[in-house]
C-alpha cells in the first residue's frame, strides 16, 4: 500500500525517523504485465548491469525477462535530454555511482 511507503522509511529501512527530502510518488510495479511504461523504457534503453538472475523461486511476477529489474535500490541515470544513460546493480556502492554520475556530467562543463 502506499500509505505504507513513509512509515517503513521512517521505522524500518533506513529507520531512525529518517523522513526524505524528496518527493515520494506511488507504488507501482517495474516488472511483468503490469510494469509501468517509464520502467519498460528505462530497462529498453539500459541493459541490465549484472548476468545474475538469482533465484526463480524468488520471482513473483510474469513474464520474467532478461533486462527486469532484480532488486529494490537499482539506480538509472537519464540524461538532461530524457534518454537514459547509465544503469546499476543494486549492490553497486555509492561511490561507485557518484565517480559514474560525475564524469558523466563533465561533459556538460562549458569553460
Amino acid at each position: 500500500e502506499n500509505s505504507e511507503i513513509l512509515p517503513g522509511l521512517k521505522y524500518v529501512r533506513p529507520g531512525g525517523g529518517y523522513v526524505p527530502n524528496f518527493q515520494l510518488f506511488e507504488k507501482g510495479d517495474v516488472n511483468g504485465e503490469t510494469e509501468q511504461k517509464v520502467f519498460t523504457f528505462l530497462k529498453q534503453s539500459c541493459p541490465h548491469p549484472s548476468e545474475i538472475m538469482g533465484s526463480i523461486k524468488h520471482i513473483s511476477w510474469e513474464p520474467i525477462m532478461v533486462r527486469d529489474i532484480r532488486w529494490n535500490f537499482e539506480k538509472f541515470l537519464v540524461g538532461p535530454d530524457g534518454i537514459p544513460v547509465m544503469r546499476w546493480f543494486h549492490r553497486t556502492p555509492v561511490s561507485t555511482v557518484k565517480t559514474d554520475i560525475l564524469a558523466y556530467m563533465k561533459q556538460f562543463k562549458t569553460k
